[in-house]
């Protein structure tokens, strides 16, 4: 998981959060905004998923959180060529994943 600019957003609970489950935080070098557009792009992609989903669904923002699971699970069960058309979560809890949900 990659810091977006350095800031400090994965510090605090979800810093603590990363480390307790084995996850490594690698920081960018500051001001490389090149550096910084895989989690901007990544972030851009989730919060378009969410609006879609609640205008077509013709839900209020308050259901935000709920779309914002369900856009995250939808981009963790999708294929992806780098990973020669394997899914995310599959790769990594390494067992098969259910669509039955």
């Amino acid at each position: 998981m990659y810091s977006a600019n350095n800031g400090g957003e994965y510090k605090g609970p979800l810093g603590n959060y990363c480390r307790e489950h084995g996850i490594k935080l690698e920081k960018i070098v500051p001001k490389t905004p090149q550096q910084n557009g895989v989690a901007k792009r990544m972030n851009k992609t989730i919060v378009e998923k969410i609006r879609c989903m609640l205008f077509y669904a013709k839900l209020l923002k308050s259901f935000w959180g709920e779309a914002m699971k369900t856009a995250v699970i939808m981009i963790n069960l999708s294929p992806l060529v780098p990973l020669e058309f394997d899914v995310r979560d599959k790769v990594w809890k390494g067992k098969d994943v259910s669509y039955a949900y």
